[in-house]
């Protein structure tokens, strides 16, 4: 039963856009693939280093500052420091409830939420019950009441004084096959800001992700294009980028895409993944045959090329200016203190190379 509902909703959302929508999204896919490098790759800045780290010992987590010396004990299942290095989620042993320590280990927020993120912009997303969700001051008080339908992968961090939010709604699902009916709740996603006002409604998407360098992952539903050349099956997802204003700032066009890293995010025109930068401008050109998303790293992403028709042993590392650095014939790639460790199909071998592509 649980396959037929699964199977209704892919096929609903096949079906649910018009033709004229499909004309119009082919139309801007095609501009897209005929787009030439037409912005140089972002500077990659240095990363500050932070003054604290977190490490673990003997099951448990502690905060260790620049020079290695214990600030916070070992004394934690679980810490995790905020981005302006002032506050702490934790999670005591032996317990299951989060609350929030600052940098010298004092309390600031008690230990009684099921679930709950690090503070950014000063609120703090916290569930008592596990299941609906809000935002709670330095203090502990509610800023934004626990409304909302907790989801587990979304980071809820303010950015510009925007975050998404999720409610469940129920939608019954009629499997075309059999004509079986279901009832499930499907997650959808809004923009709020401090005040808990609505940027973007619930429903305008039928997908979200956490503002991520600035800008929120979305989807649509389209009319899919069938069988693609690498023989995947496109599911009617197109993908786009909006901003913290809730403004669509890059089209949804895109067959695939992953979050913002580095200023470069990893999209898809049919099966064909590139580049494209925070204006939608394509920085590495859709040449790749990408199964994974792929991300910069310090200035340098693992993609996969064929070779001879076959993705397998086709991964390489490129660099922002689409160098290759590590060529495309190898099976796994590990980022190692000096450069790559690559792995082909044939033995466990390993071969170096440093940032350069020179062969250590």
């Amino acid at each position: 039963m649980f396959k037929k509902v699964i199977l209704a909703i892919l096929v609903c959302n096949v079906l649910a856009c018009s033709d004229k929508s499909d004309q119009k999204t082919q139309t801007q896919s095609k501009n897209a693939v005929a787009q030439t490098q037409t912005a140089p790759p972002p500077k990659i800045a240095p990363k500050p280093q932070p003054n604290y780290r977190v490490e673990h010992q003997n099951g448990h987590v502690g905060l260790l500052n620049q020079q290695g010396e214990v600030v916070i004990p070992f004394e934690y299942n679980r810490l995790e420091l905020s981005n302006d290095e002032k506050t702490l989620l934790a999670m005591k042993k032996d317990s299951a409830l989060y609350g929030f320590i600052d940098i010298s280990g004092k309390e600031i927020v008690p230990f009684k939420y099921k679930k709950a993120a690090e503070f950014s912009e000063g609120l703090a997303a916290v569930s008592e019950d596990g299941k609906k969700m809000g935002f709670i001051d330095l203090t502990g008080k509610w800023v934004i009441p626990a409304q909302y339908d907790w989801q587990g992968l979304t980071p809820y961090q303010f950015t510009d004084g925007a975050v998404v939010v999720y409610q469940d709604a129920p939608q019954e699902i009629k499997n075309p096959l059999n004509g079986e009916t279901a009832t499930l709740n499907i997650p959808q996603a809004a923009v709020i800001n401090a005040k808990n006002e609505i940027i973007v409604p619930f429903g305008q998407y039928a997908g979200m992700d956490g503002f991520k360098e600035g800008l929120a992952r979305v989807e649509i539903k389209a009319k899919s294009d069938g069988t693609m050349d690498n023989g995947k099956m496109d599911l009617g997802r197109r993908f786009g980028f909006i901003n913290t204003k809730g403004e669509l700032v890059i089209p949804t066009i895109y067959h695939d895409a992953a979050v913002f890293r580095e200023g470069l995010a990893n999209v898809a025109i049919k099966d064909k993944y590139g580049f494209i930068d925070q204006q939608g401008n394509t920085v590495i050109p859709f040449e790749y045959d990408n199964h994974l998303h792929s991300y910069f790293h310090n200035g340098f992403a693992t993609m996969v090329k064929r070779r001879n028709g076959s993705i397998i042993c086709a991964s390489g590392v490129i660099d922002v200016n689409n160098r290759v650095i590590v060529p495309f014939e190898y099976d796994k790639i590990q980022y190692t203190e000096d450069g790559f460790s690559a792995i082909g199909c044939d033995n466990d071998k390993k071969t170096l190379f440093n940032r350069e592509g020179k062969r250590m």
